[in-house]
């Protein structure tokens, strides 16, 4: 019963919180080559005012080949960007196919101050009721 409980833990805390922690074991299926990135919002302003999105260069660390703005770069309204809870989101596809490799990225990426959180990108199969794709 313990186990369990610190299993679900564990994946609320993902999922909520992109938070990793020594142990955790994810119940639950994800992209094998791709992490979920949302970053900071004072990362998100200043990308944004620079008029530079992140690109691979700026997940090195990871050896990202692929990086894009989830919901378009050119078409958010000034309005959400204003807003403080505004929050960049990227995804950040990794170059091995492989959970322990997501997982390994996920971890490296949550230690730095320009991202809020990191993590799995989760499966949603339909009509199952289950996790929304971070």
């Amino acid at each position: 019963m313990r186990k369990r409980i610190l299993g679900l833990l564990c994946v609320a805390l993902v999922a909520v919180m992109g938070v990793m922690m020594a142990g955790c074991k994810v119940e639950y299926d994800f992209l094998d080559d791709m992490v979920v990135v949302v970053l900071t919002h004072e990362a998100s302003l200043a990308s944004r005012s620079s008029g530079q999105p992140y690109t691979v260069a700026d997940f090195i660390e990871v050896g990202a080949v692929k990086v894009e703005y989830i919901g378009g770069w050119d078409n958010t309204p000034q309005w959400v960007i204003d807003a403080p809870a505004y929050r960049s989101i990227y995804t950040v596809t990794l170059p091995q196919k492989s959970h322990a490799n997501v997982l390994a990225a996920v971890e490296l990426l949550n230690e730095r101050n320009d991202i809020q959180s990191a993590g799995p990108n989760r499966l949603l199969q339909p009509g199952d009721g289950g996790p929304v794709p971070m």
